[in-house]
């Protein structure tokens, strides 16, 4: 639930973005989401509330080295590299995916493109449901993870299908699907990663694992552009996005879970 919010920050920002962009410049643009986190961190400030500090003080380098050393969280960071790069994929290129297919206008393609937002806050609520009716049947977090990426796999391909076709609808609804699988499998990461680590080292765990995986929002949509130029086709970007997302769900299966600890 608490983390549905970036979906439907995408979904306004690519709707109201792509309208913007149409009567005003970029600069200006930009600017003005320039206030929504300024609000956002003043909301921060008034109403949530601070944690308690740890007593337990240990050195940043004695516990990067000991997060260094641990190798399910490692291969854990590479699952969500993978996921992030499709996610950042879908973020970046959604609009012209859409302008391949026929779609001119920037303002529609916008708006074409923020069903990705909607998909992803849906995906986060019916994903952590689905996971812990999972967890109370016995099954695992990598059940649902594994779920997730192969819906996106599948999904990536049609994709690819979709724009070699030019088909506008069929881009709409496996976009949509793409999104929902993609963003479908944080609860269960994060979960996961809560039980590979101490408590007093989470913090710097999450901050550990995401420097792993957002390596993966700056190399996808590179090698996407890269694919576009050389082949003429959004298509081949999304085959490379399926690809990754195959790969991920192998990494999921490597992944070493420690027993869960009884309630």
């Amino acid at each position: 639930m608490s983390f549905s919010g970036p979906g439907l920050g995408l979904t306004f920002g690519l709707v109201i973005g792509g309208l913007l962009v149409e009567v005003l410049p970029w600069r200006t643009v930009v600017m003005l989401f320039g206030i929504g986190p300024i609000v956002a961190a003043l909301l921060i400030v008034r109403y949530v509330p601070a944690a308690a500090p740890s007593t337990a003080r240990v050195p940043l380098s004695r516990r990067l080295r000991r997060l260094f050393s641990n190798g399910p969280l490692c291969v854990l960071g590479l699952v969500s590299f993978c996921a992030i790069a499709d996610q950042f994929v879908l973020a970046t290129w959604a609009p012209l995916f859409f302008n391949e297919v026929g779609v001119a206008d920037l303002g529609r393609a916008g708006t074409y493109a923020a069903l990705q937002g909607v998909a992803a806050s849906l995906g986060m609520v019916v994903s952590g449901w689905a996971h812990d009716r999972l967890v109370k049947r016995g099954y695992g977090s990598k059940t649902a993870i594994v779920a997730g990426l192969t819906g996106l796999a599948v999904s990536m391909l049609a994709m690819a299908a979709a724009i070699t076709q030019r088909s506008i609808p069929g881009l709409a609804v496996v976009l949509f699907l793409a999104a929902f699988f993609c963003w479908s499998i944080w609860g269960a990461v994060y979960a996961l990663l809560a039980r590979l680590v101490r408590e007093d080292e989470l913090g710097t765990a999450f901050g550990f694992s995401n420097s792993i995986s957002f390596v993966g929002a700056v190399v996808a949509p590179t090698a996407t552009g890269w694919a576009r130029d050389l082949t003429g086709s959004f298509s081949a970007g999304c085959v490379l996005a399926a690809m990754l997302a195959g790969a991920g769900v192998l990494l999921t299966f490597a992944v070493r879970v420690p027993p869960r600890a009884a309630a």
